[in-house]
């Protein structure tokens, strides 16, 4: 057993954010081409077979409800990509030791 794969396999996750952050840009893209196609269809609707303008009206509302999704995917690679973490690891080596008051 080795130490950086200690708990098996499962536990390598290099190469995770990468692949995280790849799949989003995919989503989103995605989400913009139907985007895009729904906005046009809406605004090519024939006034004649939608008199009261319930059919378009649809059209753009699924089309806001997939730019709020787009807007919380692009959020949530902004996330990843700003993540960081710092690890500070503080010893005390013997010189501190004798140095520390009250001992």
């Amino acid at each position: 057993m080795k130490t950086e794969n200690a708990a098996g396999r499962n536990t390598d996750h290099r190469g995770l954010e990468d692949r995280t952050e790849a799949h989003v840009e995919a989503q989103i893209g995605a989400l913009n081409e139907h985007l895009m196609r729904m906005l046009e269809e809406s605004r090519g609707m024939n006034a004649n077979d939608d008199p009261y303008g319930h059919a378009r009206s649809a059209q753009i509302d699924m089309a806001m409800r997939l730019s709020k999704a787009t807007a919380k995917l692009v959020f949530a690679l902004s996330k990843l990509k700003a993540e960081f973490h710092h690890n500070i690891n503080v010893s005390k080596g013997p010189a501190a030791a004798r140095e520390e008051p009250g001992r």
